[in-house]
């Protein structure tokens, strides 16, 4: 994946870098800036839930963790995912 990307989510683009963030945590979100971090070298089915999870959080930004990282879309979301990946190949 390239370094640093620029992608239109919701009518505004968002930097998307393949780097630990300030935090290091394995993905997140400056809202501020519009940068969504994304930790490299992960599997690709971690890759895909993390980038769904940070995802989830853009576009729903009132969502408490808890609801984003329990809910049953977030799981539905990346095996969806992961198989339209497959599917190309």
């Amino acid at each position: 994946m390239k370094q640093n990307k620029k992608i239109l989510i919701n009518g505004e683009y968002w930097t998307l870098k393949t780097k630990y963030g300030p935090r290091k945590r394995v993905g997140e979100v400056d809202f501020d800036k519009r940068i969504l971090y994304i930790r490299p070298k992960q599997s690709q089915f971690e890759l895909v839930s993390t980038i769904v999870h940070e995802l989830l959080h853009i576009i729903y930004p009132y969502l408490d963790e808890d609801v984003i990282e329990n809910g049953e879309g977030m799981y539905f979301l990346t095996e969806k995912i992961l198989k339209m990946v497959e599917a190309e190949k």
